[in-house]
């Protein structure tokens, strides 16, 4: 709680110092930027996007699978969190695990420690070397200060490096020219005890704009599947700025930086030879804390040349019994493109980062190097070639990088894309991707379970069964194929539509070893022995049914089907019943009279095999009431057709108690001055 503390009383100064600056706040700010249904379809597929091509560019000339997730998606939505936000595009798998853990993926793979996803925010990447995945519980921001969330499924190595390797999830914030006045956001409920957000934006002189915020929230902690609550309840304090001089029209420089602190309930189970069950479980509190700080350049040269330039430092500390780590990073990007021939377009760009980590060993978990530095050194070109007067593009493209892991590797991709007057795209990809080692899986050494007497033969002891990482372990392959068609029916549907073949070589797998005495300890090597494919699709429809009342629909499919050399590795079987097979949902948006607002989430799940979970609805509602320019409160129920439902199971890697979701209420107020 001492740690909680710290971090409420850094977000109070912030606050205290945005309200000595009040008085040049401007009165009578609109309760939203962009109303989704005050824009018609084709405004909303010019919406622009910059992660598919790294640069700007309208959502129907984008040539790959993309979703974006607008802040007034977010705001009639009713979420609470970046998680939840991301179960509006399709292809994501968003499990919740307990009350402050997710399991999340793109297009399969999933997992608290899903490590095929790759994850930014403004730039700088926020999945963790440890286990090359995301800490989702700690990637939390003012959502009414996200911009968009692009939502990238299928490939996307050649630009964005390793980790690419299923899709690339990038959280953009919103310029602090577009954050100016004060916001203030508070609200309680069943399960949302209590959140509030501050924040305050202005100017210095003409072209320097800031913003800064302070926020903290404490959630309940969710149901046990026989009844009662768990220990995982949540509490989070986050704060931070942003910087924006804005040199010219042409030219920008940000500076921004956040600090979060956090203590984090679960339920830790963890082998025991001397425990009836061989089980030891107990209640713990993990610690959480991190900063960082992003420098950005960019600048227009001229129409067809411009670049972009940052470096950020991230520090990072979890605290819990299972393990310690705490990480400092920093990293450098750079990008330029330009158009050296007619019809061409360039882009290319280099990069560098380095991790030093420094790992505390346990009982449970030991590592072969307690402090470790990892670099990682990066270059890619990619050439745009537009023909037919830019109804067809060309777009092939190269990635070299180079770890300590496994030394150079490659990542190269060819897509093409063809559009009409803006009314139809067909776009289609092929692209290899890789997905290079961890720390955990180099140097670890893991006690899974304890296997229980006559287990391994007629008469064996006690045995217990021992993950160790191994410096053998290659970078795991995926070669995509994907095809796309986007297209507006009518001026009041909107459809995107999406196809995908993956195959997979090199993969994750479990080789286990010869029992060695005196304790019969049972070594489980990891190793590359799993190939196989994935195939599925995915759609969005948007559709306009009056000028009040618009509705969006998504879809996607997924199957695959993995083959291991080795007969009993338990890591085909788990991943392939893994996947829910069918996913949808459909939002709805509804303006009423007198400044109403009437909103619903209607989400569909397929069964999940492996943990034993069945097929399941859920539906989230939203009345919204705009009670004065300034003032807007929210009532929502979210979890309505179930007291309580299970989403997920148990890690393999770290055994944390499953709870289940809870139906939940909340009321919110937003004030803008």
């Amino acid at each position: 709680m001492g740690v909680m503390k710290k971090s409420l009383k850094l977000n109070f100064i912030i606050v205290i110092i945005s309200l000595i600056l009040l008085p040049d706040i401007v009165i009578g700010a609109k309760l939203t930027d962009n109303d989704l249904l005050n824009m018609s379809l084709t405004q909303l597929m010019s919406i622009n996007v910059s992660s598919v091509s790294k640069k700007n560019e309208a959502i129907s000339d984008a040539p790959g699978a993309i979703f974006v997730i607008t802040q007034e998606d977010i705001r009639r939505s009713g979420v609470t969190s970046i998680p939840e936000a991301l179960r509006m595009a399709p292809g994501v798998q968003v499990n919740r695990m307990d009350a402050n853990k997710w399991a999340i993926t793109i297009r399969g793979f999933n997992g608290r420690f899903a490590n095929k996803l790759l994850v930014l925010m403004d730039g700088r990447t926020i999945y963790t070397p440890l286990f090359a995945g995301v800490f989702w519980e700690i990637q939390d921001y003012p959502l009414a200060d996200i911009d968009r969330i692009e939502v990238i499924r299928g490939g996307s190595g050649t630009l964005w490096g390793a980790n690419a390797f299923n899709g690339v999830i990038n959280i953009i914030t919103k310029k602090a020219e577009d954050t100016q006045g004060f916001l203030l956001s508070a609200g309680a409920g069943s399960e949302e005890k209590g959140f509030a957000t501050m924040r305050y934006g202005n100017r210095i002189g003409k072209n320097i704009f800031y913003r800064v915020y302070g926020k903290a929230f404490s959630r309940d902690s969710f149901t046990l599947e026989k009844g009662g609550h768990g220990n995982d309840d949540y509490k989070m304090g986050h704060s931070g700025f942003r910087l924006d001089l804005v040199k010219s029209h042409s030219e920008t420089l940000s500076l921004h930086g956040d600090y979060y602190n956090g203590d984090l309930g679960q339920t830790v189970s963890v082998p025991d030879f001397f425990s009836p069950s061989y089980t030891k479980t107990f209640d713990e509190n993990a610690d959480v804390q991190g900063e960082n700080i992003v420098c950005r350049w960019q600048k227009k040269i001229s129409e067809t040349s411009d670049f972009d330039f940052h470096i950020y430092y991230d520090y990072t500390s979890r605290r819990e019994y299972v393990f310690n780590d705490s990480r400092n990073t920093m990293d450098l990007d750079f990008q330029h493109r330009f158009s050296p021939f007619k019809n061409h377009s360039v882009l290319w760009g280099t990069g560098y980062r380095i991790t030093a980590d420094h790992i505390t060993k346990s009982a449970e978990m030991t590592v072969k190097n307690n402090r470790q530095s990892d670099n990682l050194y990066s270059g890619f070109i990619q050439d745009e070639i537009s023909f037919f007067n830019h109804h067809f593009r060309l777009i092939p493209g190269v990635r070299l990088e180079h770890n300590d892991y496994t030394g150079y590797e490659i990542e190269p991709g060819i897509r093409s894309i063809y559009t009409t007057d803006g009314e139809q795209t067909v776009w289609a990809a092929l692209s290899r991707g890789v997905r290079t080692p961890s720390r955990l899986e180099q140097s670890v050494t893991f006690n899974q379970k304890v296997l229980p007497p006559g287990y391994l033969f007629p008469g064996s002891p006690a045995s217990m069964a021992v993950m160790h990482g191994s410096s053998r372990y290659d970078s795991e392959d995926v070669l995509s194929y994907e095809l796309g068609l986007r297209s507006r029916l009518s001026t009041r549907i909107f459809t995107d539509i999406s196809f995908f073949y993956n195959h997979y070589d090199n993969m994750l797998s479990f080789r286990y070893g010869t029992p060695k005495p005196p304790l019969f300890n049972v070594p489980a090597t990891i190793g590359n022995e799993v190939d196989g494919h994935s195939y599925g699709a995915e759609l969005a429809c948007t559709m306009d049914i009056t000028e009040a009342w618009r509705l969006m629909a998504t879809y996607s499919f997924m199957t695959m089907n993995l083959d291991a050399n080795q007969s009993d590795s338990p890591v085909k079987q788990f991943f392939e019943d893994d996947i829910p097979r069918n996913q949808f949902s459909i939002r709805s948006w509804l303006n009423l009279s007198h400044h109403f607002e009437f909103d619903g989430w209607l989400r569909y799940t397929d069964p999940l095999k492996d943990y034993d979970i069945d097929n399941y609805f859920t539906l989230d509602l939203r009345i919204g009431w705009q009670f004065s320019k300034a003032i807007d409160i929210s009532f929502v129920g979210q979890n309505l057709l179930h007291d309580h439902h299970r989403e997920y199971g148990t890690s393999t890697l770290l055994n944390t108690q499953i709870t289940e979701v809870d139906r939940g209420f909340y009321v919110k107020l937003n004030w803008r001055l």
